[in-house]
């Protein structure tokens, strides 16, 4: 047996593998650079306690003096988590996103929402709501808090989602909701 022959063919191949391995990883890095990756459904979470939970109904009632920093009467606190699921539109610039957002929590209401009437009540609360966005930026996680302040001056879904965008929402239409409490 010639070992030297078998010392030969092994550096050879040995060789071979690893100008393969080179190849290969300069072609996908050539790849990867050429291909950009596609901005699919993105998702931020935040949380609020003591949010006030608002209704449009009746703005008379035992709300007292308890309205929201936009005059909507105050009948609950919640503690909530919001979940912000943030998918790009079909607009050539890019600009139109579908934000769906997902609320998950509990309430303490002082009042009945829909009578305006003295009602303590506490239980979950779960929905989902919808929002058509147009914003001159993407969304950016870092500017949306991981806690939100609460109170009657803590921000609103919609005000949330433009910190999300950094400001630059130019236009947020409500869509279907769903909540149950």
């Amino acid at each position: 047996m010639n070992t030297k022959s078998l010392l030969i063919k092994g550096a050879i191949v040995a060789g071979s593998l690893s100008l393969l391995g080179g190849l290969g990883a300069t072609m996908a890095t050539s790849a990867s650079a050429a291909v950009q990756p596609v901005m699919g459904t993105q998702q931020f979470v935040t949380h609020s306690n003591q949010h006030a939970d608002t209704t449009s109904a009746l703005p008379g009632g035992v709300y007292g003096n308890i309205f929201n920093w936009d005059g909507s009467p105050v009948w609950a606190w919640d503690n909530s988590t919001f979940k912000f699921s943030v998918t790009p539109e079909n607009l050539a610039d890019g600009s139109n996103y579908r934000v769906t957002v997902e609320v998950v929590g509990s309430f303490h209401g002082f009042a009945d929402p829909v009578y305006g009437t003295q009602l303590d009540s506490t239980g979950p609360v779960h929905g989902v709501i919808y929002y058509d966005v147009i914003a001159s930026q993407g969304p950016n996680g870092t500017l949306l808090p991981p806690t939100e302040p609460g109170g009657t001056t803590g921000p609103s879904l919609e005000q949330m989602i433009n910190q999300l965008f950094g400001g630059t929402v130019t236009q947020s239409v409500t869509g279907a909701y769903d909540f149950s409490y």
